[in-house]
């Protein structure tokens, strides 16, 4: 499972050799993790590491990065000047949050806004080279009826993942809501048969490779044993 890995650092204090050992564990092992989780300022020095040794840190580990984090009420000019900036510098995966204290206070508005701020930094990320995660923070929604508001709004503006949390909250990513993501994800796949195959990305609390298992059946189990490479767990 090391390959549906995001080997994560989003620490206040995180310094360039944080990252770099962050990077180096992620390539210890063949294969390496899918991807780097890292605040956007580090993204343009592990884009270096991998221009300067390309043997050791291979372009095949993703660079992923955040937008709108952790609490999703930045102005939506400066997360889309965010994710430009990001994608420039070479990001492959954006990692995005909604406004979920929003949707907990005004459903319709909650709603409508997050899949107008999705739809927003979608179109700053090229289909075809850039991932878009977005980040619902189930733990704090809590009810399944604001999640699957939150996961609709997600997939019409774009999303390919639907993403638990930012790990920064009291409760992060649980079977409970990850079985309503993952049923939402499903009845997408549904209505849409022509359409992008959405993933699924379990992140907070996810500690042991056991936790992490548990997660990928589940996502087996409502997609049908869709992909494995469509789903993601923190680390």
């Amino acid at each position: 499972a090391i390959g549906l890995i995001d080997h994560t650092s989003l620490g206040d204090n995180d310094t360039e050799a944080m990252i770099q050992k962050l990077v180096d564990d992620a390539v210890a092992e063949a294969p390496h993790t899918a991807a780097v989780c890292v605040y956007p300022k580090f993204v343009p020095f592990i884009r270096s590491l991998q221009r300067e040794e390309p043997r050791r840190y291979p372009r095949t580990l993703r660079i992923a990065t955040v937008v709108n984090f952790p609490l999703g009420r930045d102005p939506i000019d400066k997360v889309v000047a965010l994710t430009n900036q990001a994608v420039k510098d070479g990001a492959d995966e954006i990692d995005m949050v909604i406004d979920y204290a929003l949707l907990k206070r005004n459903l319709a508005e909650g709603k409508a806004s997050a899949e107008a701020a999705v739809k927003a930094v979608r179109a700053a990320c090229p289909q075809e080279t850039v991932l878009l995660k977005v980040i619902i923070e189930s733990g704090e929604l809590q009810t399944p009826e604001l999640i699957t508001a939150a996961c609709d709004a997600a997939l019409a503006g774009g999303a390919d993942y639907l993403k638990t949390s930012t790990g920064k909250v009291k409760v992060n990513a649980t079977p409970e809501a990850a079985e309503v993501m993952l049923r939402r994800i499903a009845g997408y796949h549904a209505a849409h048969p022509g359409c992008r195959r959405v993933g699924f990305k379990a992140a907070g609390g996810v500690k042991t490779p056991e936790q992490a298992r548990q997660y990928l059946d589940l996502a087996a189990e409502c997609l049908y044993g869709s992909c494995q490479q469509r789903h993601r767990v923190d680390a």
